[in-house]
C-alpha cells in the first residue's frame, strides 16, 4: 500500500517543533517518519536524536518506533532513501509527516505526488496540514501588504486541508470564535483542530492528522454546507477569496478540460487551490478533481448518492475574477442554454 504523507506548513513560532517532537515521543502506537528539509527552521530535541551519526541523511529510529531523517539536497532522493531504510530493517511505515520551511506555498514539495513516477507508486499526498498561532493569526490575517506582496497567513490557510490551531490556551472564547469565523471565510473545507500543545496529559491525535484522506473522494468537497449561502456577507475582502459553486446539467469533458487549462495559464501561481466533484456527460461516476497550484490530478469515483447529480467546486486564489471564473464554466456544460450555475457571490444562470 503506498504510504499517506502530511505536509505541515506553519510560521516560526506556530508550534509545529513542539508537535513533531510530541510525535517522536509519545506511544501512540504507530510508525511515522517525520522528515526535515535541512532549510527549516524546526529542531527536532537533540537528546532524542543524539545517538545518531550525522551522516548525509541522518535517519533515526526512536524509542517509539517511529523515525527522524533531515534531507540534505533532492527530495525525492531523500524520499526513496527513507523508504529504502525502513524496508531494509523489515519494518513498515504508517505514514510521513514532511516539515516544510516557514514559508507558505507547500506547492513544490506537493507536486511531486503528482509528477514523479517512484512518489506516485509508493507515496500517497494525504493532507496539508498548517499549524497556526491562535493568539496571533486574525492581526497576521489582516496585515496590511506592499499590492506585489501576498499575505503568507492567508496562503498557507488557503492551501491547507488541516488547520491546527495551537495557544489557544492563551486565547479567550470569543477570541478563538473570531478566528474560526475567519478561517471559514478564507478557506471553507478546511478541518480546524484546535490544540493546546503544552497540554501533555492530553495525547496528540495522530489519527486526526495522518492518514485522513483529504484528498480522496470521501474529505474532496466536506466543506462548511452554508459556505454557499453566504451571499451578502463581504466585511473582510481579503485579496484571498474562496469561491464556491454549483452546478445543475451535465458537463462536456473536453470543454472542461479546455477551460482547467485556461485557468491554470491565467492564474499559475495566483490559484492556490481547487477542489470538486463533477457530474460529467459519459461518465457514469462522479468526476472528483483537486489542484495545488497548477498541478492537477482528476478521476471518476465512487457513483453518485442518489438521482439528483449536483456538481460542486470550490476555487482559493488571489486576485481572481469570479466573473470571469463563472463565465467560462459556464461554456463547459453539454447544453448551455439548459445549465445553471449558483455561487456563493451571487446566483448565477446559463
Amino acid at each position: 500500500a503506498k504510504v499517506p504523507v502530511t505536509v505541515i506548513t506553519g510560521f516560526l513560532g506556530s508550534g509545529k517543533t513542539t508537535l513533531l517532537n510530541r510525535i517522536l515521543r509519545e506511544q501512540h502506537g504507530k510508525r511515522i517518519a517525520v522528515i526535515e528539509n535541512e532549510f527549516g527552521e524546526v529542531g527536532i530535541d537533540s537528546h532524542l536524536v543524539e545517538q545518531a551519526e550525522r551522516t548525509t541523511e541522518t535517519i533515526v529510529e526512536m524509542n517509539n518506533g517511529c523515525i527522524c531523517c533531515t534531507l540534505r539536497g533532492d527530495f525525492i532522493e531523500g524520499m526513496q532513501k527513507v523508504l529504502k531504510d525502513v524496508r531494509d530493517r523489515g519494518s513498515r511505515l504508517d505514514g510521513v509527516l514532511i516539515e516544510t520551511t516557514g514559508m507558505a506555498d507547500p506547492s513544490p514539495i506537493a507536486s511531486t505526488f503528482f509528477l514523479d513516477k517512484f512518489m506516485r507508486e509508493n507515496y500517497r499526498l494525504d493532507s496539508i496540514l498548517g499549524v497556526c498561532d491562535t493568539k496571533h493569526l486574525l492581526a497576521q490575517l489582516e496585515a496590511q501588504r506592499d499590492k506585489s506582496c501576498v499575505n503568507e497567513a492567508s496562503e498557507q490557510v488557503a492551501f491547507s486541508d488541516r488547520l491546527l490551531l495551537t495557544k489557544t490556551d492563551l486565547c479567550t472564547e470569543d477570541e478563538i470564535a473570531s478566528v474560526l469565523q475567519r478561517l471559514k471565510h478564507v478557506n471553507p473545507f478546511a478541518k480546524v483542530l484546535p490544540m493546546n500543545l503544552k497540554d501533555l496529559e492530553t495525547p496528540i491525535p495522530v489519527e486526526e492528522l495522518c492518514d485522513v484522506r483529504a484528498f480522496s473522494l470521501d474529505r474532496a468537497l466536506e466543506f462548511d454546507s452554508t459556505f454557499l449561502d453566504n451571499q451578502d456577507d463581504h466585511t473582510h475582502d481579503p485579496a484571498i477569496k474562496a469561491f464556491g459553486v454549483k452546478l445543475r446539467g451535465a458537463l462536456n469533458q473536453d470543454r472542461l478540460n479546455y477551460f482547467f487549462g485556461e485557468v491554470l495559464k491565467r492564474y499559475p501561481k495566483e490559484m492556490y487551490r481547487m477542489k470538486g466533484i463533477l457530474d460529467v456527460s459519459g461518465i457514469e461516476e462522479r468526476y472528483i478533481f483537486h489542484a495545488v497550484n497548477c498541478h492537477f490530478g482528476g478521476m471518476p469515483q465512487g457513483a453518485w448518492p442518489s438521482e439528483s447529480r449536483e456538481s460542486r467546486a470550490v476555487f482559493i486564489g488571489r486576485g481572481i475574477d469570479h466573473e470571469w471564473l463563472v463565465s467560462r464554466l459556464r461554456l463547459c456544460f453539454e447544453k448551455p442554454q439548459v445549465g445553471t450555475i449558483e455561487s456563493n457571490l451571487k446566483p448565477v444562470h446559463g
